[in-house]
C-alpha cells in the first residue's frame, strides 16, 4: 500500500482511493498486476489532493470514505478545471438504486456495488478507460522553463537551478494553472474560478497580489509570468 507516494510510469496511472486496508491490498496487487502505475489515498481529503496533483487517468473511488465521502470528492473534482473531465468509478458497498443514480447525477461514470469479483473489476476499468476524453494539450507531470526552473507536479515541488523553493498550495496551482496552457491569457475571474471554484467570494485583486508573492519567489525566473494589461496573465511560450 502506498498512501502518500507518487507510483508514475508512462503508463496508465490510476487513483485508487480506499479506506480499507485488505481491499486497497487487493485490487492494487491486481491493477499492477496488468501494468497500470497505482496512486493510493486512504481519505477523501487526501484523494482530492492527490487527483489535482498527479491527474491520473482514471480515480477509483469509495463512496463511504471518512471525513470528505466519495460524493464530496467527486463535485469537487468536477468543479475544478484541471480535473473534471478524470473519469471516476464510484465504489459503493451493497449499492441500492439511490447510491447508483445519486453517484451517476454527481459525476462518477460507473458505480459498482461492493462487494464484486475482481474479473469484472478490471473489466469496468478497461471500459472507462476506453471511453475517458483526451486531455488536451497534453499535461505532463514534469515540465522544464528554460533549464533552471522546473515545476514537477508529482512531487508539488518546484526548483531553480536545482534548488526547491517553497510555494503555498495556493501558489503552486496558480503556476501550474498558468503552466498548462502557455501561452494562453487568463482572466483574474478565470483563475480564481479555477483555483476556488465558482461561486467563491474571493476578490480578484487577491490574484494580484498572489502573483506578486510568486514572482518574487520564483527570482530569476519572475519573467515566466506575464501580464496582458487589462485582461490577466498568461505563462510565457
Amino acid at each position: 500500500m502506498n498512501p502518500a507516494g507518487l507510483k508514475t510510469t508512462d503508463g496508465i496511472t490510476i487513483l485508487l482511493a480506499e479506506d480499507n486496508a485488505a481491499a486497497v491490498q487487493q485490487l492494487e496487487k491486481s491493477l499492477t498486476g496488468q501494468g497500470y502505475s497505482v496512486l493510493t489515498a486512504v481519505s477523501g481529503d487526501q484523494a482530492l489532493g492527490l487527483a489535482k496533483r498527479a491527474l491520473p487517468d482514471l480515480i477509483v473511488l469509495d463512496l463511504r470514505l471518512a471525513g470528505m465521502d466519495g460524493l464530496a470528492v467527486t463535485r469537487r473534482l468536477r468543479e475544478d478545471r484541471l480535473t473534471r473531465d478524470l473519469p471516476i468509478i464510484m465504489l459503493a458497498p451493497r449499492a441500492n438504486d439511490r447510491d447508483i443514480i445519486t453517484s451517476l447525477e454527481t459525476g462518477a461514470n460507473d458505480v459498482m456495488s461492493t462487494p464484486f469479483g475482481i474479473g469484472e473489476f478490471l473489466a469496468r476499468v478497461r471500459t472507462v478507460l476506453r471511453g475517458r476524453k483526451k486531455r488536451s494539450p497534453y499535461i505532463p507531470n514534469r515540465f522544464h522553463q528554460a533549464e533552471e526552473l522546473v515545476i514537477d507536479r508529482a512531487k508539488h515541488s518546484v526548483n531553480i537551478n536545482g534548488e526547491d523553493i517553497g510555494l503555498t498550495l495556493s501558489e503552486f496551482h496558480l503556476l501550474t494553472l498558468l503552466g498548462d496552457k502557455r501561452g494562453w491569457v487568463f482572466t483574474r475571474k478565470q483563475i480564481v474560478e479555477a483555483l476556488h471554484g465558482k461561486g467563491t467570494a474571493v476578490a480578484e485583486r487577491s490574484i494580484d497580489v498572489m502573483v506578486a508573492g510568486l514572482r518574487k519567489k520564483l527570482k530569476q525566473s519572475a519573467p515566466v509570468i506575464e501580464t496582458v494589461r487589462g485582461v490577466g496573465y498568461r505563462f510565457r511560450e
